[in-house]
Formats: structure tokens, C-alpha cells, sequence
């Protein structure tokens, strides 16, 4: 059963079992601006404490967008430390998504750009309708991304085609965001969409969470590690996995051929 709540003014926080799901409500373009960036770390703050939460969906509400990113008009508005507290404020955000323990859906229902598509970026996987469109087209108003898409969106795709993509401002059609790896899978529509990340999250929640905690740390860290000292951690992750009771459990199930019951431990 869905649990909704309305705590948030820019953000809808729903819970189907150890999933949560979390739209962005800010029509008519879902905007990113001071509010929401607040009412999304204060989501993560309550998640920090929430054991019993697996995974989170992140998807745009009020049709077919998920998000164009920071308010130009605000930008139009703000000067120079109100622009660089909204910079430092989509970084903070963008960073504590990559690093939360849990894994982070990105539900991809129509443009993502700038800021929306760093934030989507951030998130573990992605999932978008046929119809979607990703971008980051700071350049095209004389700026350049600012909570962390280059970076990322360049360990994705590549330098070369980061370049482009970033460099020239264009937006990328979901069928070329499949080629890219930008996402995994491509839907017909919305409600797919949806049916198609929650079954994922279902199949993450299945998992035992620290393994996956651990999966998710070695991922993020290891692209920034030497090949020598990455594999060197990735070694010393599977013996503190290795010990824990939920690998016991793991081992003890397949042996005795049921499924088996993940605690977190």
C-alpha cells in the first residue's frame, strides 16, 4: 500500500513497502530552486534514519517533465551569493545522493536538463520514457554546469562525447541516452515507466542492503582510484562483507536451496 506524505512543499514523498518515491512538484517545469533543494535534503536527512527503507525512486511530477533545472528567472533575479548559495547548495544535493547508502532510481519522465539532469546523473540508475530528453545547456546562456554533471555525465559517456554534448549545449534523445549507458532502459510511456522502476527497486530491495551500500561505495570511489588501489579495496569491501551475517545468511540459503532473508546486519 502507498503512503503519501505532505510535509513538503516542492516535493510529493510516497512509500510502497521498503521503497520510497520521491516526485518533484514545482509545475511548470519542476524548476530547482533554494525550496526544493531544501526539502530534498531534508528527505535524506529522514532516510539517513529510516532502516527500513531499500531503495528511492526520484521522478518528475505534473506530466511529462522531470526537471529544466535551476529557475532562470530567479537567476535573472539573484545576485552573485544567491547564485553561488544555490551552487552550493545543488552540489551538497547532488553529492549526498552518489554517496547515500541506498540505491537511487532516476524515473525519468520527460526533459532533464541542467540541473535535472545532474540530479539524475547522481542517482545509481536511470530509467526514461521514449519521448525523454537529456541535457545540460548551461553554455547556451553563457554559463556551465554547477552540481556536478560534467563530471559525472564525462565518466559516463566519455570524454569525447562529453565534450559535445556539454560544449555545444544540445540535448540528447532517449533512444542515443540507451547507446550512451546515460540510461538502462527505455519505456512507451509514463506508466511503464513507473511499473518498470518500482519492480527494479522491488529487485533491489531483495538485496542484502549493506552488500549493496558496499556495491554502491566501491562503484563511486573505485572510477576515482588507481586500477591497482581500486581492486585493493574492492578486496578489503568483500572481506568486511564476507563477515557479516546477512553473507552468512546468503550462503546458508543457497546451500539449503530457499530464499533468502536479508536483515541489514
Amino acid at each position: 500500500m502507498s503512503q503519501r506524505s505532505g510535509l513538503y512543499e516542492r516535493l510529493i514523498l510516497e512509500r510502497e513497502g521498503a521503497t520510497a518515491i520521491i516526485t518533484l512538484n514545482h509545475p511548470p517545469a519542476n524548476a530547482m530552486d533554494e525550496r526544493l533543494l531544501d526539502d530534498f535534503n531534508h528527505v535524506l536527512d529522514a532516510f539517513e534514519k529510516d532502516a527500513a527503507l531499500r531503495a528511492v525512486i526520484v521522478t518528475g511530477g505534473g506530466g511529462r517533465m522531470f526537471s529544466a533545472g535551476a529557475d532562470i528567472t530567479m537567476l535573472a533575479k539573484s545576485t552573485g551569493e544567491d547564485i553561488e548559495r544555490l551552487a552550493r547548495k545543488g552540489t551538497e544535493l547532488t553529492n549526498r545522493i552518489e554517496a547515500f547508502p541506498r540505491p537511487f532510481i532516476a524515473a525519468v519522465n520527460g526533459m532533464a536538463l541542467g540541473g535535472g539532469g545532474e540530479l539524475a546523473l547522481a542517482c545509481d540508475l536511470r530509467l526514461c520514457i521514449a519521448s525523454a530528453r537529456f541535457g545540460l545547456p548551461e553554455i547556451n546562456l553563457g554559463l556551465i554546469p554547477g552540481w556536478g554533471g560534467i563530471t559525472r555525465l564525462a565518466k559516463v559517456v566519455g570524454k569525447g562525447r562529453a565534450s559535445e554534448i556539454i560544449m555545444t549545449g544540445r540535448m540528447v534523445p532517449a533512444s542515443e541516452a540507451l547507446s550512451l549507458g546515460i540510461v538502462t532502459k527505455v519505456t512507451a510511456d509514463i506508466p511503464e515507466l513507473m511499473t518498470e522502476a518500482k519492480a527494479l527497486a522491488a529487485k533491489l530491495s531483495g538485496q542484502a542492503p549493506l552488500a549493496l551500500a558496499e556495491i554502491k561505495s566501491r562503484i563511486v570511489n573505485g572510477l576515482n582510484e588507481p586500477v591497482a588501489e581500486g581492486v585493493r579495496n574492492d578486496v578489503k569491501a568483500f572481506a568486511r562483507n564476507a563477515r557479516r551475517k546477512d553473507a552468512r545468511e546468503g550462503i546458508a540459503a543457497f546451500l539449503e536451496k530457499r530464499k533468502p532473508v536479508f536483515t541489514g546486519e
